[in-house]
């Protein structure tokens, strides 16, 4: 089994904190990546900020973009990336159905592995 008689699961859904943060971190870095270096844009941020003119003054536009299908799945992921997180704040149980889930499917690998690997053989004599 592992260290106390724990599966893999159960060691997994232990470090769940752990887990969690790891992942909002790397999203955190990733996104500063998309931001900064202007991933699926013409320019980076920091060439859009040289474009900036005083308030109040109109701001130039570029063309509009060509809609490829490389083009329209970078929009799609956008829009799909922002509704889950817009979701998941709103919702501060996201991780207690993470860890009740991790929980569900523990239980069934122990009681899966304890059906197929019997404690005890012996039976009773009279």
């Amino acid at each position: 089994m592992g260290q106390g008689g724990r599966g893999p699961v159960e060691r997994l859904a232990a470090r769940d904190r752990w887990i969690v943060a790891t992942a909002v971190a790397l999203i955190v870095l990733l996104t500063a990546l998309y931001t900064v270096f202007g991933i699926g844009m013409t320019m980076t941020a920091l060439e859009m900020t040289r474009m900036a003119r005083p308030i109040g003054a109109p701001m130039q536009m570029g063309a509009p973009p060509v809609w490829t299908a490389g083009y329209a799945l970078l929009i799609f992921l956008m829009w799909w990336v922002m509704m889950v997180a817009m979701s998941s704040s709103e919702s501060p149980s996201c991780r207690d159905l993470s860890t009740a889930c991790l929980s569900a499917v523990a239980a069934s690998v122990r009681a899966r592995s304890a059906a197929a690997w019997p404690t005890s053989t012996a039976t009773k004599v009279p």
